[in-house]
């Protein structure tokens, strides 16, 4: 029994120590969106980020998510870390991105502002982007993010807007200076994606950025070669949408497809190829 207990101490040195009453109380309170109770809990001197729950959530974490713009401002001012890693690599930054929370991303630029050049920032700003929250991504933009980062080697935030049923993001991000002509690990340009999803207001706004419709990936393959769509391949050819190409053999157009060619010149915005 008394080496028993030997060995409890030990494990006892080891263990992690359980929270303090106050940050549970911080982590509560910001979670439900308490700011008096968080200021109070501040003032008294409890660490904004000393203390995680059982998913390694900080407080800030926790006001992202949620929403909390008043607590997220006083846990800002405390000092609390918009990038601190939950042990998944989901911060405070890109949670409030991927909700769409921009006055929380606002005021992280205002306390912390050299937070915007991490990859973390990176990251939300593709988070924004696939999840289509144009305010977010708006925000992060303006704080400073590099709008054609490519956060862990992978993508930038436009290829994720390819596919996208909603342009906001897109438009967006080419109004910010993003570039058409990257491309990814198979060599594919933004535009060949918009052209593999058959997504004609993508194709349309990367055409009026001057998007290359000759760009060929590892596969030799331009644009106008992974579309399926006859009227994206007119599109990409820059012929007009009521042209019929005699090549092709798989029988006159239906009338979903005619009204799908019908694409209004406003949206393809000056200099697009028509």
């Amino acid at each position: 029994m008394e080496n028993f207990g030997w060995w409890r101490r030990i494990v006892s040195w080891f263990a992690p120590a359980p929270p303090a009453p106050s940050g549970v109380a911080l982590l509560k309170a910001a979670e439900e969106g308490n700011v008096r109770l968080v200021k109070a809990l501040l003032a008294a001197g409890t660490p904004p980020d000393e203390v995680r729950n059982r998913h390694h959530e900080t407080p800030l974490w926790l006001a992202a998510h949620h929403g909390h713009v008043k607590v997220a401002k006083a846990l800002l001012k405390a000092g609390a870390d918009p990038i601190a890693d939950d042990g998944t690599g989901i911060t405070p930054i890109i949670r409030a991105a991927a909700e769409g929370h921009h006055a929380i991303i606002t005021l992280m630029a205002k306390f912390r502002p050299e937070v915007f050049q991490s990859e973390s920032a990176e990251v939300a700003l593709r988070r924004a982007a696939l999840a289509s929250q144009v305010l977010a991504l708006r925000a992060l933009l303006k704080a400073g993010t590099p709008v054609d980062a490519r956060p862990h080697g992978g993508d930038t935030a436009l290829f994720v807007t390819a596919d996208s049923v909603d342009p906001s993001c897109m438009r967006e991000l080419l109004k910010a200076g993003a570039s058409p002509h990257e491309v990814n690990d198979r060599g594919r340009t933004p535009l060949h994606l918009a052209a593999l999803a058959g997504n004609r207001r993508a194709i349309a706004m990367l055409l009026a950025k001057s998007a290359d419709v000759d760009a060929l990936d590892h596969d030799g393959r331009a644009p106008v070669d992974l579309a399926s769509d006859r009227s994206v391949r007119r599109l990409l050819q820059g012929k007009s949408p009521d042209s019929r190409s005699t090549s092709d053999d798989s029988g006159p157009p239906s009338y979903e497809e005619r009204s799908a060619d019908m694409i209004p010149l406003a949206l393809l915005g000056p200099g697009a190829v028509v």
